[in-house]
């Protein structure tokens, strides 16, 4: 897993130019995984857990291009949370 702070922005390196528009830091968290057969791998999710949330991504590219590399899993595939002082809307 590596972790690493969000680059600024090279129009504004010190930090925030524009109050109104906050910048917000991002934390990105890569895990490695050994290599599975995606098909494989999501009908054996469906079978053990469930249909609901469980999800095999298409390439927009075509089946062509899913060959080389695919992602099945289970429920989010991605969070965003924000934390105070950024105002939710």
């Amino acid at each position: 897993m590596t972790t690493e702070p969000a680059p600024r922005h090279p129009a504004h390196p010190e930090g925030d130019a524009d109050p109104a528009h906050p910048s917000v830091a991002v934390r990105v968290e890569e895990t490695g995984l050994p290599p599975h057969e995606p098909l494989q791998l999501y009908t054996a999710l469906r079978e053990r857990c469930c249909d609901d949330g469980v999800h095999l991504p298409a390439n927009l590219a075509g089946p062509l291009q899913d060959r080389g590399g695919a992602v099945a899993g289970h429920d989010r595939i991605a969070g965003l949370q924000v934390h105070e002082p950024y105002p939710v809307p």
